[in-house]
């Protein structure tokens, strides 16, 4: 699950980082306590 999580993180990233951040800052933290 973890892992799908950091591919999603990724993408996040290169597509809109600013946009994405609170959503970045979630998966982040679900991915360190999965």
């Amino acid at each position: 699950m973890s892992q799908r999580i950091w591919l999603i993180t990724g993408v996040s990233t290169g597509f809109g980082r600013e946009l994405t951040q609170p959503l970045l800052a979630k998966s982040t933290l679900a991915g360190f306590f999965d």
